[in-house]
Formats: C-alpha cells, structure tokens, sequence
C-alpha cells in the first residue's frame, strides 16, 4: 500500500516498505526519535484533522495532508481542484450504481456533507457537497445505474 504525504504543493509517496527500513523509537504520545540512513531525527506529530498532521522534524515545522489510495484516486479525477468558483451540480464521476441517496430538493446542505453514495469499481464512492447552498433537485434514486459526466445533483 502506498500513501501521498502532500507539503504545501510538493508530493511525496511513502509506501509500507520505507516504513520498515526507519527505526523508530517512541519517546511520549506525540514525539519520536527516528533514525534513517545513520541519520538521527527528533520527530513531534500533532494531528489536526483526521488526514493531516503538523509535523515538526528537527524544529521545522510541516503542515502534511495525506492521502490514501482512494484519496489519489479522487485526486487525479481532478474532484479536489482548489477552484473557489461556485458549484452548481454535481455529476457522476465515473459510470455506478447508486447506493445512497442522503438529500432531497429543498434541503439545506453545508459544505462536505454526504449527497450519494456510488459504488464503482467495487469501492463506494462518497460524493459531498462542494459548497453551502440549498438542493434543487435530485436526478437518481436508490439502485439505479449511472454513467460518468450524468446529472446527480443540482444546487439552487
């Protein structure tokens, strides 16, 4: 398995295997002291959220987001885009078959909360709302199939 430790816009993978090869020693809950390559390093982690961490190397402050392998996914599919423009409906990212639907039109939404669910490639799939608004209508329904590109949501 293999993971994508973000730092600012630089990336780096980490797989199982560099894991391995570090020797490291816990000294409390949050600090470390790591040895790579002959290379001795104090390491405090203090997680912020759930997928990222401030991670302080040798007194050098990191602000790291990681991603998993569905995350990456996400990622290249281009559904992660910073872009601050307003997000009027949300389509089907790839073909699926709807598992969940958590809305109705009508409905206040925040961002990030859970619209539907898709499974796709044997994985579900959460699709979340990209921003604060109000649901406009609602083009799928529990079980049913759907393409890539198709109309799921729509926003007022």
């Amino acid at each position: 398995m293999s993971y994508i430790a973000k730092i600012g816009e630089r990336q780096f993978e980490v797989t199982n295997e560099d894991l391995i090869k570090l020797d490291i020693t816990k000294i409390s809950t949050q600090d470390f002291h790591v040895l790579q390559n002959f290379q001795s390093h104090v390491v405090n982690i203090s997680f912020k959220q759930p997928k990222s961490c401030e991670v302080t190397i040798n007194g050098n402050k990191y602000l790291v987001e990681i991603l998993d392998e569905y995350e990456q996914l996400v990622d290249k599919m281009g559904l992660t885009s910073s872009n601050t423009q307003l997000v009027r409906e949300v389509k089907a990212p790839m073909p699926g078959l709807t598992l969940s639907v958590h809305v109705e039109a009508g409905q206040e939404v925040s961002k990030g909360d859970a619209l539907v669910v898709l499974e796709a490639m044997k994985m579900e799939n959460l699709l979340k709302s990209p921003s604060d608004g109000r649901i406009k209508a609602v083009y799928t329904t529990k079980g049913q199939a759907v393409e890539k590109g198709q109309l799921l949501v729509v926003f007022e």
